[in-house]
């Protein structure tokens, strides 16, 4: 017992000396998780959490409700909103009030009677299409939204190939089929659910370290492609996904008397931008046919990159955190402010078409 207890103060001054150490020479971005597997085998925000999430001096606590949506508990708007989208739409470092999607509701409170609508924040980190397709699939039901809009961002293409989660169906080039065999074959002991786990990658800059070591030697599924499954490595099978996700969610939109409402984030504007879009063709092909496609298919659109692109005089610094690329504070005032006037016609279409189904 004497040695066992010399061996355990030993470990523990060891480790304390290695925090210490941490602490000096290679302190941490003490940001917690709040990212946990899905029932379809992605990632989606967990439920029902508070969670730190730092950058440098930037720091802010993502809160999520029941729904695994940011923000709190869903008010009793008579028509909900499911906004979906990648960090730029979930708020990637900004507070919950200061995201596009809160900022919406403040504007929908200066013009419609209260209650009338709420703007639901259903963005996640690195989401493509697959993502907000699986989510709204399979979550969609319990949220019942009276619409939603998707946020299309630079690399929700090549995201939803990387991802896998849906592949086009043989029998039909235009629809798809939901593909979990890549995450039945790739089985990995997941530690976030863990509280002490959590509470360590907040608090203890040693496990926030060690985390960060361990993650950059992982290789995840999702760095498999569905090309590496099923053969499919042209930008022509990516376009061709991209544009049977989005049928399949106006389907999902038809049977579930919901609205389905499409828009960019803005950043698509900026040739020169850092994030996604530059990544590869098929991110930059589906933009350029973005329009048609939309048009030709009955979904509505709204491009905000021209219009985005046009208030910076083409210079996106200003409206993007330093050394991070992802819109600060200025950026997200920006996106809400230019996508009100398209969105707010929508949402009076919707009551007019609620009016005259009432008579």
């Amino acid at each position: 017992m004497f040695r066992l207890a010399g061996v355990c103060v030993s470990i523990f001054v060891g480790l304390l000396l290695c925090e210490i150490l941490v602490r000096i020479f290679a302190p941490q971005d003490m940001s917690g998780v709040w990212m946990e597997r899905s029932a379809w085998g992605g990632e989606m925000n967990m439920a029902d959490t508070i969670v730190r999430h730092q950058f440098q001096q930037r720091l802010t606590y993502n809160r999520f409700n029941e729904e695994h949506l940011r923000g709190g508990p869903i008010g009793a708007a008579t028509n909900r909103v499911l906004v979906v989208g990648d960090s730029f739409t979930f708020g990637w470092l900004v507070d919950e009030t200061n995201a596009f999607v809160s900022r919406l509701n403040q504007l929908v409170s200066a013009n419609y009677p209260p209650k009338s609508f709420e703007f639901l924040n259903g963005g996640a980190p690195s989401w493509g299409t697959s993502d907000y397709v699986a989510f709204v699939e399979n979550l969609g039901e319990r949220i019942h939204p009276a619409a939603i809009v998707v946020f299309l961002n630079n690399d929700d293409v090549e995201r939803s190939v990387r991802h896998a989660f849906y592949r086009l169906n043989p029998a039909n080039s235009n629809a798809v089929v939901a593909d979990t065999a890549l995450f039945a074959a790739t089985p990995k002991k997941n530690l976030r659910a863990s509280p002490l786990f959590r509470w360590m990658v907040e608090h203890v800059e040693l496990a926030q370290f060690v985390r960060i070591v361990l993650q950059g030697q992982e290789h995840p599924h999702q760095d498999m492609t569905s090309a590496d499954v099923h053969g499919k490595e042209d930008t022509a099978y990516a376009l061709q996904l991209e544009q049977a996700l989005f049928l399949h969610l106006r389907a999902w939109c038809a049977a579930h008397h919901c609205r389905l409402l499409v828009m960019t984030t803005g950043f698509n504007g900026f040739p020169k931008f850092p994030l996604g879009l530059n990544d590869g063709a098929a991110n930059k092909i589906f933009f350029q046919e973005a329009s048609n496609f939309f048009s030709r298919n009955d979904i509505a659109f709204h491009d905000l990159g021209p219009e985005l692109s046009a208030a910076v005089n083409g210079d996106f610094l200003p409206i993007t955190i330093p050394r991070d690329f992802h819109p600060n504070e200025r950026g997200h005032e920006l996106i809400a402010q230019l996508a009100w006037p398209w969105l707010k016609l929508q949402l009076q279409d919707m009551l007019a078409a609620k009016a005259d189904n009432s008579h």
